[in-house]
């Protein structure tokens, strides 16, 4: 197998969806169908191959903002 190629995982439970999980990096989504946990995985890769400058800082009321308390 050529070292050039993207190893993705697709999984599905019944009642929760599609898992999609690229190997290499181990990031994850997921989606109601296999196109939209593809989808959503390819934001989450572009999300986690932003530099650091462009992070959002996770604080408190960050957390609230999404209704989870710490």
């Amino acid at each position: 197998m050529s070292e050039d190629v993207e190893i993705v995982e697709l999984t599905y439970a019944e009642g929760f969806g599609y898992c999609a999980r690229h190997v290499p990096s181990n990031v994850a989504s997921q989606g109601d169908t296999r196109e939209d946990a593809l989808r959503a995985l390819v934001e989450a890769l572009k999300l986690h191959q932003r530099s650091d400058s462009e992070a959002v800082e996770a604080s408190d009321e960050w957390f609230e903002r999404f209704g989870v308390s710490q």
